[in-house]
């Protein structure tokens, strides 16, 4: 059964790292004058070329990118294929519009085509047609006011070449291509050229897909339209339904140049002409193919019922359902789950070249209403999973283990350090839980002993005079694991209730091996569970600090979920 709300399914393609990763960004960007302010500096800072990739990659380029190539992009496609999830790669660099800048596209465009060529991970290509033309010369062409110059004339005709050979590639590559659509003052003339190549390229199955922002009021008799002459032309239109993401500035424009207002009146009336052009189109399945491009779980809900009702197979390759990559998980990994087909919009692009994408993918988790707070709903939904484990009363009493000790190991990615620092702050904070997190901080606990010992203030000079490798040697011998488990040790334990979190196991390395402070602590806290928070992985037997290198081997241990 179709259900949004399963957590299991929907993060099942995430780790835990990156699952807190996720809920630390939603949580930032739920906030609009914070995303307002990251706006600003981050075109201040593509002016004055500030490299901002140190603070994006690792943030909103991690959450919504799937890497700054072509091949970059593997590992993304081939994780979420696993899940039955398809991509469609999307070259999103805001390139420069100048004829250099305009023919780097093109080529790339090209090459995500040929990518695409016999790749069954991928459903489709794509690409944004104001991408390989100037603004200015697509908005006169479109809407058709002044007459074109000359060279007007020569620029225009070069675009419909480049426009034309995307759909040509991928025609003879067998690959189905979605024209993005535009602003309004732009989307006249790709219209018009759209159509011209479903008619020319579309006779047996759909390659090219026209896109409709369902929120014009013009869109449902442009389908009209398109369905007329797929059947008096002998074509299988190809159409991408989505809400749209230009509202604000089309009616300020439209406002400005004096012309009607092109957008429906309110989210209402979006909604009701989104739901009529797809109900429109499986009514006339014969003459369509449609990609369906939405966050909406009631749209989503509706199509996926639409599908059953007319009793077709919830893979029908005329279908597929589609969401951007790093959002909406909770749809897209149940629709897949449920056998219907599914693509992920990936986009790839370099840090700089990306960047205002990003910012829209951040404004629109701000401007789309309860969006922002359903994937952190979501998330918690998805976090509470480990506070169900510790809160297990047979975990808390160490049963179910045998002769096994209750020591269990938690692995994140070391650059979600803080992420997990928030998290456990978070959840020791919590009240009325039937366990007590008691925490322990190694790194703190190795710098209280230093200071008793009285050599902590000493250290940088004995580096200095001594060197690095005697400075090792000699503090290993003062904070030793029984020095560290004297500081740890209290009573009395409350078997039952409380759990034990060992962390700063990163911030400690080198002076301690984790494995041997397992070895050291297992009689001492037999009695309760034992989490360590680690910054690596632990296959069963071997503890991989950072990902680098062995750690050291321990046998009795548990990955906590």
């Amino acid at each position: 059964m179709l259900d949004f709300n399963n957590t299991e399914i929907a993060f099942s393609a995430k780790s835990q790292s990156e699952l807190k990763n996720a809920y630390l960004l939603f949580n930032t960007i739920k906030y609009p004058w914070l995303v307002k302010c990251a706006s600003v500096v981050s075109n201040i800072a593509l002016n004055i070329h500030f490299p901002l990739g140190w603070a994006v990659k690792p943030t909103l380029y991690k959450q919504f990118v799937g890497g700054e190539t072509l091949q970059d992009c593997t590992k993304a496609i081939d994780h979420l294929r696993k899940f039955n999830v398809r991509s469609t790669l999307d070259f999103s660099a805001e390139g420069e519009q100048t004829p250099e800048g305009i023919q780097a596209t093109f080529e790339e465009t090209i090459r995500s085509i040929d990518f695409a060529k016999g790749n069954d991970n991928l459903a489709y290509a794509v690409f944004k047609p104001s991408t390989i033309i100037t603004d200015e010369l697509l908005a006169k062409v479109s809407e058709k006011q002044e007459e074109l110059t000359i060279e007007e004339v020569k620029a225009y005709r070069e675009f419909k070449e480049r426009f034309m050979a995307f759909c040509q590639r991928a025609y003879d590559n067998d690959v189905r291509l979605i024209v993005d659509a535009e602003d309004y003052c732009f989307q006249d003339a790709i219209d018009s050229l759209t159509d011209e190549a479903m008619r020319r390229y579309n006779k047996k199955r759909a390659i090219v897909f026209a896109t409709l922002q369902m929120y014009r009021h013009d869109r449902m008799p442009y389908l009209r339209r398109i369905l007329d002459d797929a059947k008096e032309k002998g074509y299988i239109a190809g159409v991408k339904f989505v809400r749209g993401a230009y509202m604000e500035a089309e009616r300020a424009r439209a406002a400005a140049l004096g012309y009607p207002d092109p957008i429906c009146k309110d989210k209402q009336a979006t909604d009701e002409n989104f739901d009529e052009a797809v109900r429109f189109t499986m009514d006339h399945l014969d003459c369509f193919e449609m990609f369906m491009g939405t966050h909406n779980e009631e749209s989503n809900y509706k199509l996926a019922k639409l599908i059953d009702e007319k009793g077709l197979k919830r893979d029908d390759p005329r279908i597929f359902f589609a969401q951007l990559l790093g959002m909406s998980d909770n749809i897209s990994f149940n629709l897949a789950h449920e056998g219907y087909n599914v693509t992920k919009y990936v986009p790839y692009a370099k840090v700089r070249d990306v960047l205002p994408y990003l910012i829209r993918r951040a404004e629109e988790n701000t401007s789309v209403a309860g969006q922002t707070s359903r994937e952190l709903r979501m998330l918690k939904a998805e976090l509470d999973r480990i506070r169900e484990r510790i809160s297990d009363p047979n975990f808390l009493k160490n049963k179910g283990l045998s002769n096994e000790v209750g020591i269990h190991v938690f692995c994140y990615d070391p650059a979600d350090e803080l992420v997990v620092q928030d998290y456990i702050r978070r959840i020791k904070e919590e009240s009325g839980t039937p366990y007590r997190i008691i925490e322990c901080d190694l790194y703190e606990i190795f710098l209280q002993v230093l200071e008793e010992k009285r050599v902590l203030k000493s250290t940088p000079g004995l580096e200095s005079k001594k060197g690095k490798d005697y400075l090792l040697q000699q503090l290993q011998k003062i904070a030793t694991p029984e020095a560290l488990l004297a500081k740890m040790d209290y009573s009395p334990h409350v078997k039952g209730q409380d759990v034990l979190f060992m962390t700063g196991i990163g911030k400690i390395h080198p002076f301690m091996r984790s494995h041997k402070m397992l070895d050291s602590m297992q009689h001492l806290f037999a009695d309760i569970p034992v989490v360590m928070f680690y910054p690596g992985t632990f296959n069963g037997q071997t503890l991989s600090l950072f990902d680098e290198f062995v750690d050291g081997n321990y046998y009795r241990a548990f990955n906590l979920l």
